[in-house]
């Protein structure tokens, strides 16, 4: 299997898509971390980006909202089933 180049145009194109979902209540926290704290956790071969000495990690926190089948109706308990709405 060929790797694809990162692009904004890809050419692999989805003609149809198996799940929906969308996310909702998105939290980005980040902390900066030594490298030579992070690099035993990479897969072999690689290593840590660094920006001024440091890397980061980094949780996502979000809310999964609506996630179904196609155009099938929201599955219970793999998401909040409400579309709309808070809470």
């Amino acid at each position: 299997m060929d790797i694809e180049p990162v692009d904004i145009a890809p050419r692999q194109s989805f003609p149809w898509a198996v799940l929906r979902q969308r996310w909702e209540d998105l939290t980005f926290l980040h902390w900066a971390v030594a490298p030579e704290t992070v690099a035993p956790l990479l897969p072999v071969g690689t290593r840590p980006d660094t920006i001024d000495g440091v890397t980061y990690v980094g949780l996502i926190g979000f809310r999964m909202v609506g996630l179904g089948f196609g155009r099938g109706p929201a599955v219970p308990y793999f998401g909040t089933r409400r579309c709309h709405g808070t809470g």
